[in-house]
């Protein structure tokens, strides 16, 4: 039996409807995916920018509002999310490029979903609390959705390992389950309450999430190749970033200059001849061109070119003829193209960036302990524009008494079990370690580029350090097993010299010495970089008190030498490096050392707190200066071991007198002007102790 006539088109025709309806079909689902993921960005905004929409969004689960259940709203985004990213896997969506352009809405939409839900839950305890464990409560709307805590886990860890997900949305559920943890369980457990059985069994849950899930997925975010064949490396990005810049540059200077010629060609309305003889000297000057640049123009006939009008432009660097009625400059549109490459790029990098900027504040709030009490009371000045003391008896005594709160309230917190079994997960999968590698490799970034690197990377990078040192410096002050234990390196190369590394303390401290011996960390380089790397070493001396019996000799000069750097005006970065270095020595003073070792910090420390107090220019700076030096000097020679001789001999008494009346006026002035509240009760602090100090010690 044969095929009847004409079936074989009636086929065709009725696949090419259903494709058609199958592309309107994605279409409006796209368009409906791009109105949530609007929606829910401008939500987040909301949510992080507005207090009083936090707390219309924070009624709970027994709330009667339908507005109030935000939490489960948000999660159902992400499993809808999750699936409707399987069915396009499915279903294959036409060709791959149309499927990612399907693709782009669902997952920005969850990403702001993450997103807003990882604000929402930041520092909420009232909403986590309010999360039922297993049943739903008989006053919580029927109308909206409902979860309860162990299904909000089992979808955040879904999110957690989803890698058809961006980082973004994974890191933002990462970020969602730590502040769950820290309310159900860390907070629980350091208020000494007992857990029933649906709480331990949250507790066991969330643990077990936190050890095998997010840890794995943070450590691989630092996983870190600049060199590759992968065309979203940090190297490649930049490189990219760097050439359509220049090409785009290059094209509008074209545009300029054929814009220039055409109106001077017109001006003098030259005969078609004559510009037929300058096309082929130009021809000629083009192929010269096309040889240094490796550029092929399309060349042109002169028999076409005695035939075109008058008007013509420059191309590549050579003359060619348009006809007058072509409207459309081919440049116009390259340049355009460029331009939108040169954003997708620029997008890249900053979501990279962004994802590894998360990352790192997960990391670093995980090891940043509960905070303090902030004292909602403040701190009282004297009025009068001329007192030079700024404190009347009533003030000193109100800043003395806040001094003893703030120290009795200074004590070392303990870590509760479950950070002490987290913080043994991390060592055991040594994360610490590979944020070291981390920051190691993005020192070396900015140097490795040279000087083409734009404005955007360079700040993009300096925030990123920060924020990796910050990270750094928060896990160096826990007490995690790794800095006992053996560490993957055996050995690092510090100069010429190779140290051994037996254990964590000693990994962190060479591999930060490493980085000054390096050939792009000369005296003259860049002091953004020795800013990171000096705050991490501030750091391993306070908290790590092995660190400060690896000094030496070499080590104190370099210290020495950071300390003579001259801050520029409104360089943060310089008076960063000054600052630690300032705080270094006191650290390393504290411990017993050689009367020379205290000589030469003592005339280094004076040296510079006489170049602070003559410098009119940036008070700022001088405040700053000051405030560590003497803050250094009260602790050298406060106590009854102090070296007498040496502080006699330098004369640190008249030095204090002399300069405490011009920072006590000073602090007052900025003070005034409203600058951080927090910042200038310390520089209070300081003045206030440094008059002690002078009655202390005889003046």
């Amino acid at each position: 039996t044969g095929t009847p006539a004409g079936a074989s088109s009636a086929t065709a025709k009725n696949n090419k409807i259903g494709s058609q309806a199958n592309e309107k079909h994605w279409l409006s689902s796209q368009e409906q995916w791009e109105i949530l993921s609007l929606t829910l960005q401008t939500l987040a905004g909301l949510i992080e920018n507005c207090p009083m929409a936090v707390q219309r969004m924070s009624g709970g689960f027994s709330s009667s509002s339908t507005t109030s259940n935000v939490f489960a709203s948000l999660l159902q985004v992400l499993a809808l999310s999750a699936n409707f990213l399987k069915l396009l896997d499915r279903e294959n969506v036409a060709v791959q490029q149309q499927n990612q352009k399907c693709e782009e809405p669902i997952l920005d939409a969850a990403t702001n979903s993450a997103r807003a839900l990882h604000s929402l839950l930041d520092e909420n305890d009232s909403l986590i609390a309010s999360i039922p464990t297993t049943v739903k409560p008989a006053t919580a709307p029927s109308n909206i959705p409902f979860v309860t805590i162990f299904s909000a886990l089992e979808e955040l860890k879904k999110t957690i390992v989803n890698t058809h997900f961006s980082a973004m949305t994974r890191l933002h559920a990462s970020g969602v389950f730590f502040s769950l943890r820290k309310v159900l369980v860390i907070d629980k457990e350091a208020s000494g309450s007992s857990f029933d059985a649906s709480g331990e069994q949250v507790k066991s849950t969330m643990q077990t999430c936190a050890s095998d899930v997010v840890l794995p997925m943070l450590h691989s975010r630092f996983d870190l190749k600049f060199y590759g064949s992968d065309s979203n490396n940090p190297n490649e990005l930049v490189k990219r970033m760097v050439m359509l810049s220049k090409e785009i540059s290059a094209q509008k200077q074209d545009e300029q200059m054929e814009s220039q010629i055409v109106k001077e060609i017109n001006q003098r309305k030259e005969p078609a001849r004559m510009i037929a003889r300058r096309q082929k000297k130009l021809r000629e000057e083009r192929e010269k061109f096309k040889q240094c640049n490796q550029q092929r123009p399309e060349a042109m006939d002169d028999d076409d070119i005695a035939t075109k009008d008058v008007k013509t432009i420059q191309v590549s660097g050579a003359m060619v003829v348009e006809q007058e009625g072509d409207e459309k400059k081919p440049d116009q549109s390259s340049v355009g193209d460029l331009k939108d490459e040169l954003d997708g790029v620029v997008q890249s990098w900053r979501n990279l960036m962004g994802s590894y900027k998360l990352a790192l504040e997960l990391i670093a709030n995980l090891c940043a302990g509960k905070d303090d009490e902030e004292n909602e009371e403040g701190m009282l000045y004297g009025d009068g524009e001329d007192d030079e003391h700024m404190w009347d008896s009533d003030d000193e005594a109100k800043l003395i008494a806040a001094v003893g709160t703030s120290n009795s309230q200074s004590a070392e917190k303990k870590c509760t079990p479950s950070e002490l079994d987290l913080f043994s997960s991390m060592t055991s999968k040594r994360l610490l370690e590979q944020i070291l590698s981390f920051f190691s490799k993005w020192l070396e970034f900015l140097p490795s580029i040279g000087t083409d690197c734009p404005a955007l990377v360079i700040d993009d990078v300096n925030e990123l350090l920060s924020t990796c040192s910050l990270c750094l410096g928060n896990a160096i002050a826990c007490d995690l097993p790794m800095w006992s234990c053996s560490p993957m390196k055996s050995t690092i190369l510090v100069g010429s010299d190779s140290k051994v590394v037996d254990n964590g303390v000693q990994l962190f401290w060479w591999e930060l010495l490493s980085s000054f011996s390096a050939p792009w960390m000369s005296s003259d380089a860049d002091h953004a970089v020795k800013s990171h790397v000096t705050f991490v070493m501030l750091s391993m001396l306070r908290h790590q008190p092995q660190a400060r019996t690896l000094i030496d000799s070499t080590q104190l000069d370099l210290i020495f030498a950071l300390l003579s750097i001259k801050p520029k005006e409104n360089d943060n970065y310089t008076l960063q490096v000054m600052s630690n270095a300032i705080a270094m020595l006191g650290i390393l003073c504290s411990e017993p050392h050689p009367s020379t070792v205290d000589s030469r910090v003592c005339s280094a420390l004076l040296e510079r707190l006489r170049s602070a107090t003559s410098n009119e220019n940036d008070i700022t700076t001088s405040i700053i200066a000051i405030h560590e030096i003497l803050n250094v000097l009260m602790d050298m020679y406060g106590g009854d071991d102090c070296n007498d001789e040496i502080f006699a001999k330098n004369d640190v008494l008249g030095h204090f007198k002399r300069c405490l009346p011009w920072f006590k006026r000073q602090v007052k002035k900025i003070s005034a002007g409203r600058r951080n509240r927090e910042e200038t009760e310390t520089w209070s602090e300081t003045a206030l102790n440094a008059s002690r100090f002078i009655k202390y010690k005889g003046g």
